[in-house]
């Protein structure tokens, strides 16, 4: 496929066709006598006993949430950490750990790239054009922004990457 947002629409589609699926399914198990409950087990759904937000809830809620809330479980062994996702950055063929868009700095929303990486730049320069554009707005961003464009500074907040063999490879 040679657009990638194509493939993004695409499995947002089929995400979609499953997620009524699921949820029809649940309901005719509902139908059949079956308990939410049964419908967390069939889900495999686990304990939230550690998951701040969720403590001590039933699994049957976590499913009804789930199925007819559209509020999705965190992801098994995830819960009370920051999501993440790693992606290869096509400027530099580096493995990049992606936190999410909640950070001011480029280099507390992404870990990895290559030194010197065209794309990973021009993050840092937008965000202190950003900066410049916006004084006044520069209180709403950690202080900590303030360090700049420390190579080091996202590989320090970031967990490190594993490879598909499980074995560690560095963040930079």
């Amino acid at each position: 496929m040679t657009d990638p947002l194509a493939g993004v629409r695409a499995a947002r589609l089929a995400r979609d066709v499953a997620a009524g699926q699921l949820r029809e399914q649940a309901l005719h198990a509902r139908g059949a006598g079956h308990s939410w409950d049964d419908i967390a087990d069939a889900l495999e759904l686990t304990d939230t006993s550690d998951d701040s937000e969720r403590c001590g809830q039933q699994l049957g809620e976590l499913a009804w949430e789930w199925l007819i809330e559209h509020r999705p479980p965190a992801p098994g062994g995830r819960r009370g950490m920051p999501g993440s996702a790693v992606w290869v950055c096509t400027a530099c063929r580096a493995r990049v750990r992606d936190t999410g868009p909640y950070a001011c700095h480029p280099d507390d929303r992404e870990s990895g790239h290559a030194s010197g990486c065209p794309r990973h730049r021009a993050a840092l320069a937008a965000y202190r054009d950003e900066l410049t554009d916006h004084d006044d707005d520069h209180d709403a961003c950690d202080a900590s922004d303030e360090a700049g464009d420390d190579p080091a500074r996202g590989a320090a907040l970031a967990p490190p990457i594993e490879d598909t063999t499980g074995h560690q490879k560095g963040t930079g």
